[in-house]
């Protein structure tokens, strides 16, 4: 096994922090274990009105048909919507809880609108995540991805592969980081057997360890868009985070002018005296509360 293999494109120290915690999180339901095991699981939203009402709110921004991608700003309507929306996420939340032995936080929402790009020009940049990649950080840090319109294969489904199908894909095709693949190209290879493109209507939802498993976004054909609200969770062995809205209510509005920097706090320590620190304060948590 190479080192990328191993790592699965991630940071060697996160990579093996990754893989001690692993021996420690639940496995005593059938969303631990597939959470564990491949990395991802469907989530079931029963009530549709919050979206409803977010999508209308955004329907009144203006839409830039010159670029590909479309960051909605955050008004206070917005705010409480979205803090509206955490709220009725309680089930994924209690899994995840309970998964990780610890408190999960909301560390960053994104609200975004994908468009067609033409990766013949943009080869050698990321636009809006359209090449494969693994977020690299611990894998105490998910993702949940909802939809906000229906999405088909012509609207640019989020992609990804599973856990146990990233390393394979990998070696398979010599994956490095994410530009060794032309996502153009990839069409043409025979990695229609490691993808999982997620499809649905609006409401649809998929939460993902984007640390171990390698996704990217698709890209809408001419004329077709996706819109997306992302919401990032980190588990955290801090007794303070036990309400998944402490940043958001302690900043208010001004969560959003954060962007990932509450995750890269929580989930992207800098040295391996950190590394060292964060798995005792996790076992002492697990362990001792």
């Amino acid at each position: 096994m190479n080192l990328i293999q191993f790592t699965s494109g991630n940071r060697l120290s996160y990579a093996i922090l990754n893989k001690i915690l692993n021996w420690f999180y639940n496995s005593k339901n059938d969303f631990d274990k597939k959470f564990r095991d491949y990395g991802y699981e469907n989530v079931n939203l029963d009530n549709l009105n919050t979206l409803s009402l977010i999508k209308k709110e955004i329907n009144l921004q203006k839409d830039d048909n010159q670029t590909s991608l479309i960051k909605f700003e955050i008004n206070n309507n917005l705010f409480n919507l979205l803090s509206k929306l955490i709220s009725e996420q309680k089930d994924l939340i209690k899994n995840l809880r309970e998964f990780y032995s610890c408190p999960i936080v909301v560390s960053n929402i994104e609200l975004k609108r994908t468009k067609y790009l033409d990766k013949s020009v943009e080869i050698n940049k990321n636009v809006y995540s359209e090449n494969y990649h693994i977020d690299k950080y611990l894998n105490t840090h998910v993702k949940q991805f909802i939809y906000l319109t229906d999405v088909d294969e012509k609207s640019g489904p989020f992609t990804y592969i599973d856990k146990k199908d990233t390393k394979k894909f990998i070696t398979k095709y010599k994956y490095k980081n994410r530009f060794s693949i032309n996502v153009n190209e990839s069409q043409n290879l025979e990695n229609k057997e490691f993808e999982k493109k997620h499809i649905g209507k609006m409401g649809s939802s998929l939460v993902v360890n984007t640390t171990e498993c390698l996704h990217r976004a698709g890209i809408p054909i001419k004329g077709n868009f996706r819109d997306i609200i992302t919401i990032t969770y980190v588990a955290s062995p801090e007794a303070k985070y036990r309400n998944e809205k402490h940043l958001i209510e302690k900043f208010g509005i001004d969560f959003f002018k954060e962007e990932n920097n509450f995750s890269k706090k929580l989930a992207k320590p800098n040295s391996k005296k950190e590394i060292i620190i964060f798995l005792l304060k996790y076992l002492k948590f697990k362990y001792l509360n």
